[in-house]
């Protein structure tokens, strides 16, 4: 005897259509207060549409970010937790990927987020995965190669690099 999966329901499969206007739908609700507050504070803004979409976009960030870990939390959990030595994750966000590494395999992580907004966040989750001691947070781009340099990253010392889901939000 086969078990066949069970067919989905069709109220089921209807909630799973649904799921891209769910998801800006939060985009939207975790988003506008912010830009509506900034705005509010920062009248000057008002005529500048990049800065509203910066505000927007950084708001509602975490819930893109938490949506894409459910996601693909089985590929992360394989690829990352291959990581090892001396790591470099590329936009480390709100640290969606932290809870992946093995923190046997890693001796550092150098996780690389230029959007301070979200090291509250990336700070919250090195505590509650316990890795705060093997993660080094680097407050810029890692463009800036002088300040790489001067955090120990330099041209070759890097056994792993992670980049996950690494947005770009202009000024």
């Amino acid at each position: 005897m086969t078990n066949t999966p069970e067919t989905p329901s069709i109220p089921a499969i209807a909630w799973e259509y649904t799921f891209p206007l769910r998801l800006l739908f939060q985009l939207f609700l975790r988003g506008l207060l912010p830009t509506l507050q900034y705005m509010l504070f920062h009248p000057t803004s008002i005529p500048f549409p990049t800065a509203w979409r910066k505000c927007f976009l950084n708001a509602g960030q975490p819930v893109l970010l938490a949506e894409a870990d459910v996601m693909y939390a089985d590929i992360k959990r394989q690829l990352i937790g291959q990581a090892r030595g001396r790591v470099l994750e590329v936009g480390a966000g709100t640290g969606e990927t932290v809870k992946y590494y093995k923190k046997g395999q890693v001796d550092v992580v150098y996780g690389v987020e230029p959007n301070v907004d979200a090291l509250g966040d990336l700070r919250k989750q090195l505590v509650k995965h316990d890795i705060v001691e093997k993660y080094e947070i680097l407050p810029f781009g890692v463009e800036d190669e002088a300040r790489m340099k001067e955090a120990g990253v330099d041209p070759g010392s890097i056994d792993t690099i992670v980049c996950v889901s690494a947005l770009v939000v202009g000024a």
